[in-house]
């Protein structure tokens, strides 16, 4: 009777055992989904600061409304009207960039992209400039870029070109920036100037960045490559 006793109590057991090791596996599956949800339900790290900061000390800046004729080396901005020219950004040849021209004279309005192209995911590319040297943007490099960002309006959100005027730097591919930025400035040579016109699903999405961008928001953003480390 002792053993058949033990056998029962040692059946209890194994099965005490196997429902508490069940219980735990799917405990660490739950929280690891919570995790991966709540990470992936995150606001990526962006270019755009608080719309009450004027200057984070990296030139980076909400641009009010006297802004909105704020050009970057004199590209016709957002939604207008252009006619054939050559383009007028350049290169030192150097690892950097030299200083952008932000005029917005009617002159120098009239620029049309060497070359443009629209990815699968809607990202329209255009280069009006394709910059110098041997060495191009991939993911994983630090690079720095000046730029200037437009609502559908066309008006100024952000620019690096107020303040300090320094151009922004992070790591490309690394998610520390919209999937905009990410996709579109890659393959870039130092002096390069795009303009990345980019879908809502790869700027700030359903969620927008209230309250100046609103959801579901289409951005534009003229960049120029400054600098590849």
């Amino acid at each position: 009777m002792q053993s058949f006793y033990s056998h029962k109590k040692s059946q209890r057991t194994k099965i005490i055992i196997g429902v508490g090791s069940a219980m735990v596996v799917a405990l660490i599956a739950i929280v690891g989904w919570l995790i991966i949800r709540v990470t992936h339900d995150q606001p990526q790290t962006t270019v755009y600061s608080d719309e009450n900061k004027q200057d984070n000390g990296n030139g980076i800046a909400t641009s009010g409304s006297g802004d909105n004729g704020l050009s970057l080396q004199g590209l016709p901005l957002p939604g207008q009207n252009t006619s054939t020219n050559s383009t007028g950004a350049t290169s030192n040849g150097t690892s950097s960039a030299s200083s952008p021209n932000t005029s917005s004279s009617s002159s120098q309005q009239n620029q049309q992209p060497i070359r443009s192209q629209t990815l699968p995911s809607g990202l329209k590319v255009d280069e009006y400039n394709v910059g110098t040297g041997t060495r191009s943007t991939k993911v994983g490099d630090t690079i720095s870029v000046h730029y200037i960002g437009y609502l559908p309006d066309g008006k100024v959100f952000d620019t690096s070109l107020k303040g300090q005027k320094q151009p922004f730097a992070f790591k490309l591919g690394a998610g520390q920036v919209i999937q905009g930025w990410d996709i579109g400035l890659q393959d870039m040579k130092v002096g390069a100037v795009r303009r990345l016109t980019i879908p809502a699903v790869l700027a700030y999405g359903a969620r927008g960045y209230p309250p100046t961008i609103a959801p579901n928001t289409p951005l534009v953003f003229d960049t120029q490559l400054m600098g590849i480390q």
